[in-house]
C-alpha cells in the first residue's frame, strides 16, 4: 500500500506539472481555436488529456520499472527510497509528506468528480427520456423533435447518443437548411462527442486548478469544424451549411430555456466555422472516430513500450528524485 500511495503522489505531481505547463501555453490554444487552425480533434483531446496520459504512464514506469527481470533494490542501494512491489517498506521515508499529499487530492477531486459525474447521470437520463419520444427519419438519420430543450439541435448520450432539434427551431430552417444540421449533429453522435466530453471533464476535475479551459475548448472548437465538413460533404454544398449555422444561431439566441449539460451541441466559434466553410481551400471529410477511444489505443501502445524499454533507467530516475525531497 505504501509504495501505492508514493506512487500516486509522485504522479500527481507530474500531472499538476505538466498542467501549470499547458496553462501557460493556453494563448495558443485560445489561438489555434479562434482561427481555426486545429484541424486534428485526436490531437486537441490528447492535448486537454495530457497530464491524464503522462500520468498513466507515469505510474506504469513506477511501478513496473522492468517486467522482465527481478527487483533491483539491492543493485542500486540504499542511497536513496525505493518504490518496490517486492519490498514496499523501502518506500516509507516518503510517506510522511505523499499520504497528506494523496488525501487532500482525494477530497479536493472527489467533490469536483461527483459534480460532473452527476451532470454525467442527469445527462444520461435525459438522453434515456428522449430515446422514447418518436422520432424523424431525415436523409436516413433519426431526429427527435422536442419543445424547451434550451438549445437549438444538440446530441445528447455517452454510448448511444440521441439527436435532438428543438421543434420550433425545425419549423423555421429551410429543407437544406435541416439536413445540413442534422448530418452535423449526425457526426458528432457517429464521433461519441459527448463521451469524449465527459472524459476531459473528468479530467479536468483532477487538476488543481481550471487549466484546461482553453484546451478544452480547442478540442471542441476543432470538433465542431469536423462536423462542419461532414456535413458540407454530405450535401456537397458548403453553403448551405454554413447558413444553416447562422439561421440556428440565431433562433438559438431566442431561447430563455437552460441548456442541458454535457450535450455536443452547434452554436460555438460561429464565425471561425462559417469562415472555414466558405473559404476556397480544399476541405476533406474528417473519419468519424472516437477521440477518447484513439487516445486510449495510443496511451496503452505507449504504455507497453515504455514496459519494454528502456529498462529501469526512468524508474530508477523517479527514485533519485524522491531521494533528493526526502534529504
Amino acid at each position: 500500500m505504501s509504495v501505492l500511495i508514493v506512487a500516486v503522489a509522485l504522479v500527481l505531481v507530474l500531472a499538476w506539472l505538466v498542467a501549470g505547463a499547458f496553462a501557460a501555453l493556453s494563448r495558443v490554444a485560445r489561438f489555434l481555436s479562434r482561427t481555426g487552425k486545429m484541424k486534428s480533434t485526436v490531437l486537441a483531446a490528447a492535448l486537454a488529456m495530457a497530464p491524464a496520459l503522462l500520468s498513466v504512464l507515469g505510474l506504469v514506469v513506477i511501478l513496473v520499472p522492468n517486467p522482465l527481470r527481478a527487483c533491483h533494490c539491492m543493485s542500486h542501494g540504499p542511497g536513496h527510497p525505493h518504490l518496490c512491489l517486492v519490498h514496499p517498506w523501502l518506500a516509507a521515508p516518503v510517506l510522511p509528506w505523499a499520504a497528506p499529499l494523496l488525501m487532500t487530492w482525494l477530497i479536493f477531486a472527489g467533490v469536483r468528480a461527483t459534480l460532473v459525474l452527476r451532470e454525467i447521470y442527469l445527462a444520461e437520463r435525459t438522453a434515456s427520456c428522449l430515446r422514447q419520444a418518436p422520432s424523424a427519419l431525415v436523409d436516413g438519420v433519426a431526429v427527435k423533435l422536442i419543445d424547451g430543450t434550451g438549445q437549438a439541435a444538440f446530441t445528447i448520450g455517452l454510448f448511444n447518443p440521441v439527436i435532438v432539434i428543438e421543434r420550433d427551431v425545425w419549423a423555421q430552417l429551410e429543407p437544406a437548411a435541416r439536413r445540413a444540421i442534422v448530418h452535423h449533429e449526425r457526426a458528432h453522435a457517429s464521433r461519441h462527442d459527448g463521451l469524449t466530453l465527459a472524459c476531459l471533464r473528468l479530467i479536468a476535475a483532477g487538476l488543481p486548478w481550471p487549466s484546461q479551459g482553453d484546451w478544452l475548448g480547442a478540442w471542441r472548437a476543432a470538433s465542431e469544424a469536423a462536423c462542419d465538413r461532414h456535413a458540407a460533404t454530405q450535401l456537397q454544398d458548403a453553403t448551405s451549411v454554413a447558413l444553416a449555422l447562422i439561421a440556428v444561431e440565431r433562433l438559438r439566441l431566442q431561447t430563455t430555456t437552460p441548456a442541458i449539460s454535457l450535450a455536443a451541441a452547434a452554436g460555438t466559434q460561429l464565425e471561425t466555422r462559417v469562415r472555414a466553410l466558405l473559404s476556397p481551400a480544399p476541405r476533406q471529410a474528417m473519419p468519424l472516430a472516437n477521440d477518447a477511444l484513439a487516445l486510449g489505443i495510443i496511451a496503452l501502445g505507449v504504455s507497453l513500450l515504455v514496459l519494454a524499454w528502456p529498462g529501469s533507467s526512468l524508474h530508477h530516475a523517479a527514485e533519485s528524485l524522491l531521494g533528493e525531497l526526502v534529504h
